[in-house]
């Protein structure tokens, strides 16, 4: 019977605890400060300091609770925001430090919210972005490819940001501007 009870506590509170110790233990290592003059955020983690201001934002990411889910109201208190910089460096701010959503007001971010039942950190998310080098590679690639397509052909490749991704239209822009 007592293994029962401790299992069924474990079901019931584990993930809460979990959640209550890698939240706490994120932002142990960090401090926040908002400078509204610069329209920087400032944080120092072991003795560095970044500060941010929104061109150095590539990608953001809210987590939060799905309100849907039926033990929602335990998760509730935990959510945060992954925010990718270039050169992938990520940073992760969690509402225990300050409110991600007064992140994403303060320097206009179009986020993607993420709702999860347990919202666990995920390192990984943000992954898909380019260092710089590599983007200039992929531009390079793409001057080769489009070097001999007409002044026409490279106004429509540069107006498709559907069809294009960004370093197919930054060639596209770089023989333009070279012809």
């Amino acid at each position: 019977m007592a293994i029962v009870a401790f299992i069924l506590t474990i079901i019931i509170f584990g993930p809460s605890f979990i959640l209550a110790v890698t939240y706490l233990y994120q932002d142990l290592t960090q401090k926040v400060y908002i400078d509204e003059h610069q329209k920087q955020i400032i944080i120092r983690q072991k003795g560095n300091e970044i500060r941010i201001s929104r061109q150095d934002i590539v990608e953001s990411f809210l987590v939060r609770v799905n309100e849907k889910h039926l033990h929602s109201y335990r998760y509730r208190p935990f959510n945060y925001i992954l925010i990718v910089l270039k050169e992938r460096q990520k940073i992760i701010i969690t509402n225990l430090l300050i409110k991600p959503e007064y992140i994403i007001q303060f320097f206009n971010l179009y986020s993607t919210i993420l709702e999860k039942n347990i919202p666990f950190i995920e390192r990984s998310l943000g992954d898909r972005n380019l260092t710089s080098e590599e983007f200039e590679n992929k531009v390079n690639e793409f001057i080769n490819t489009f070097l001999n397509y007409s002044e026409s052909e490279l106004k429509q490749i540069i107006c498709q940001k559907k069809e294009y991704a960004d370093y197919a239209r930054a060639a596209a822009s770089r023989i333009l501007s070279s012809k």
